[in-house]
């Protein structure tokens, strides 16, 4: 039961940082002509990315020993490395880096969502 609260809490961690992260790639350039939106807030990007990656850990790890799935796993470590990539570019000012972070928060999410049915599954059997 502790792993599909993490899970759930980490699912809306990500989908959280997935939003964020294409809201910005969006809204900028939509109203580029306005001069209403403040996108450079690293406090907040920071924060995203730290509460994304904590819940992804802790869950994988309790995830992980009650399916034994590596499938959950690797989906897991893609959507860290992807996400983290992808910040880490952003930081450093690639073009990619937002594009990065939006296929990463989506992947931890997509991962997340594997990981509960996988632990609803060995609950059932």
């Amino acid at each position: 039961m502790k792993s599909i609260v993490l899970d759930s809490f980490g699912g809306l961690a990500s989908i959280t940082c997935f939003m964020h992260c294409l809201i910005l790639s969006v809204v900028p350039s939509a109203l580029s002509n306005i001069d209403l939106v403040a996108t450079n807030n690293e406090l907040l990007e920071w924060s995203f990315f730290s509460f994304a990656m904590v819940f992804a850990l802790i869950s994988a790890g309790f995830s992980f020993f009650k399916h034994r799935k590596m499938s959950v796993m690797l989906a897991f470590g893609i959507g860290i490395s992807v996400l983290t990539m992808g910040r880490l570019s952003e930081v450093f000012s690639f073009e990619g880096g937002g594009v990065l972070s939006i296929i990463g928060g989506f992947t931890l999410f997509a991962a997340h969502m594997m990981s509960i049915r996988c632990c609803n599954d060995t609950r059932e059997s």
